[in-house]
């Protein structure tokens, strides 16, 4: 019998079983693991007689190896694909009942429909994958419903057992909303491939090398002891992390989400780690030692966990509920053991890899993480989507964090903005400009902020200012080759903010895109369509000290409210800055009615733009300031007073924010009420400014 194979009859499957009065229940196997994400696929293809060990699907998943967050939604948002993508490489077909693009006024119909469509499967023999059926913001099973009491019946994590299985009111799918996205449910179809086995298992040990292997961000690396921001982790990353909250403060108590529902998943699903390399190795010979080193590791890593788990208290009487510094002592001392197991056995599979192929050790090692589908190849390790309206409105810092969320060395959106210059930030043209009205007030991409991110991130950019016509098929192969390194390109789309190139089809002709304009995902362009800028990142070399880059950004803020006009290091354009650019923007819209026409019509045109650009930027300032502070802990007070003033400016900003976002929908815009709200408006955020940075000069004096 194949190893990946689980004994059916420890299943005890049957077929459809009516119970009478409306009611259908299937018999299928429960949960054998705590996994929110995987077993629902296991569980659906049992029931329909392909019996895969559980040990084995959490491995060529890639379960068994991740550690995430820690957070509650880490063991659902850290994977390495999603259930349908499992489903896929198992030989299935899927249809997505996807609840997430419904209006909420239209979600009760559509959750009724897709109640309708689970029931005809369940009818036909086929249990089905539903989101939050059963449990909270997990995939479940739904095998069954009673059609008297409303109730859908089936499985999940925690939900259901040996005792039978779970019951919930069968429109709960659509509840969901206030904690997780309305996902829906996923129906599985025949069996249409064989599944490529070998290709799968080592696609799984590439990926365990690379998550376990992800990087620390600024702060793990910068700030070795003490508090650092929150930040989503992977790998031993995370151990590092968790360990850290435990070993810096004595009085932490496990909390529910962040804490023990993380744990209660990782701990269980380490444990498949050893058994699936204990099944695959003897298919591998020149790996082989390695794997069962590895699967030793992993062992020894999932003992820890339970240790830590056991310590936790679960979620019943003997929880850990109050301070104890000893119990501190012990989790941190525990998770540092788990930690030394993981490395050691994630240090093993990199050797196992370069044993088997060593080509196989580079792909862990690249950037991105490539998948391939007949002539499409993309990076799919990368967040998804751009978006303007959802706290990453800068195109520049948008598209270039999501580039480095898979690099050695990431930034978040607020440390890209403050690093950059960007957050603190005030311009504005106009006709008393060279560059006259022009959104390229708010962008980011230009030679100041370029150079800003260079010296301060480590990284530098590969820059190319050149219309396809002019070098189509060089554009081509350079992308192409940028993406097989694992490298996403921000470009202009068709339209000019910045997007990220993340794959490509039919040898590069066409690009996949994420853009935020893009009313698809992906954005499929040609490439004689895109515009004229692409950038790449490409090497990194370490740093200033973090402290020396918050010094060095205050001062560029300091700077650039006293500039005036400045071309942004691009010569031949010309901008206000500063408190130039909130007086020269009041004064447009006290003279609006006796401006000539295409002048109105310019204000028209940017004034929406730089008014939510301005509350991107000054929401980013906050975040920043709050957790760069950290680096400076005798400025630390200070500039949490300026993140206050930053905190009450996007307040003021916004009573006109969702209108200035409507700007192109509307009727009439910038009518005389409007301008006179949004003078008021800009003088108090003008005001608010002005203390900020005089928070900042005193703090960088003498310098400034």
């Amino acid at each position: 019998m194949d190893a990946s194979r689980f004994p059916r009859l420890l299943l005890g499957l049957v077929a459809v079983a009516s119970l009478g009065d409306g009611a259908v229940d299937m018999k299928v196997d429960r949960y054998r693991y705590t996994d929110p994400m995987f077993e629902c696929v296991r569980v659906v293809l049992a029931q329909r007689g392909d019996v895969y060990d559980p040990a084995y699907i959490q491995g060529v998943s890639g379960m068994a190896f991740r550690m995430a967050g820690p957070c509650p939604c880490a063991p659902t948002c850290s994977t390495a694909m999603e259930p349908a993508e499992l489903l896929g490489m198992l030989g299935y077909e899927t249809t997505k009942v996807g609840l997430e693009s419904v209006p909420k006024e239209e979600l009760e119909g559509a959750v009724a429909a897709a109640v309708v469509r689970i029931k005809d499967e369940i009818r036909a023999g086929r249990a089905v994958i539903v989101w939050h059926a059963f449990t909270n913001a997990e995939f479940d099973v739904v095998s069954g419903f009673d059609e008297e009491r409303e109730v859908f019946l089936g499985y999940g994590s925690y939900r259901g057992g040996d005792q039978g299985p779970a019951s919930a009111p069968e429109t709960r799918l659509g509840t969901c909303g206030e904690i997780c996205p309305v996902i829906g449910a996923i129906l599985v179809g025949a069996k249409t491939k064989e599944f490529a086995a070998r290709e799968a298992e080592l696609a799984a040990l590439i990926e365990a090398v690379r998550h376990g292997e992800s990087p620390k961000d600024p702060f793990l690396a910068g700030l070795p002891e003490g508090g650092i921001p929150w930040r989503f982790r992977n790998g031993l990353a995370c151990y590092e992390v968790w360990i850290r909250h435990f070993a810096a403060n004595p009085q932490k108590v496990p909390d529910g989400g962040g804490d023990h529902y993380p744990l209660n998943v990782y701990a269980s699903t380490r444990q498949a780690a050893p058994k699936f390399l204990r099944l695959i190795a003897p298919k591998y010979p020149e790996g082989q030692a390695e794997l069962l080193a590895a699967a030793d590791c992993f062992e020894q890593d999932a003992a820890a966990l339970a240790g830590v788990q056991k310590l936790f208290g679960g979620w019943g009487p003997d929880r850990w509920k109050e301070p104890d510094p000893e119990k501190a002592k012990q989790a941190a001392a525990l998770l540092t053991e788990a930690k030394g197991h993981y490395a050691e056995a994630i240090g093993h599979l990199g050797k196992a890899l370069a044993a088997i192929d060593p080509a196989l050790l580079a792909a862990a090692r690249r950037q991105g993480r490539l998948r391939r589908e007949d002539d499409k190849v993309w990076i799919s390790s990368l967040p998804r989507r751009l978006r303007f309206h959802t706290g990453q409105d800068n195109t520049l810092c948008g598209a270039l964090c999501q580039a480095l969320h898979g690099s050695p060395h990431p930034y978040s959106y607020p440390d890209l903005m403050g690093l950059s210059g960007l957050a603190f930030r005030m311009r504005y043209s106009n006709g008393r400009t060279v560059t006259g009205f022009c959104p390229s007030a708010a962008i980011g991409e230009m030679p100041d902020e370029e150079h800003n991110l260079t010296r301060r991130t480590g990284w530098s950019f590969a820059r190319e200012w050149l219309f396809p016509k002019d070098d189509p098929d060089g554009i081509r192969q350079r992308v192409v080759a940028a993406i097989e390194e694992g490298r996403p390109v921000l470009c202009y789309p068709p339209v000019w903010n910045v997007g990220l190139i993340y794959g490509y089809e039919d040898e590069g002709r066409v690009l996949l895109l994420d853009d935020y304009l893009g009313d698809e995902y992906p954005h499929r362009v040609p490439v004689a369509d895109l515009g004229p800028l692409r950038m790449t990142v490409e090497n990194w070399v370490p740093p200033m000290p973090l402290a020396e880059a918050l010094r060095e950004a205050l001062a560029d803020a300091v700077r650039n409210w006293r500039r005036e006009k400045h071309d942004g290091g691009l010569a031949g354009r010309e901008y206000w800055y500063g408190k130039a650019a909130f007086a020269e923007w009041v004064r447009d819209l006290e003279q609006y009615d006796a401006m000539p026409e295409p002048e109105r019509q310019g204000l028209r045109v940017v004034d929406g733009w730089i008014y939510y650009s301005l509350r991107d930027a000054r929401q980013a300032a906050q975040a920043f300031l709050a957790e760069w502070s950290l680096a400076a802990p005798a400025w630390r007070e200070r500039l949490g007073e300026a993140a206050g003033l930053y905190r009450r400016e996007v307040e003021v900003l916004a009573p006109l924010a969702d209108a200035k976002y409507a700007a192109g929908d509307r009727t009439e815009y910038l009518s005389p009420a409007e301008r006179e709200q949004e003078i008021a408006i800009l003088r108090q955020a003008c005001d608010l400014e002005q203390q900020a940075i005089a928070i900042f000069a005193e703090l960088l004096n003498p310098e400034l």
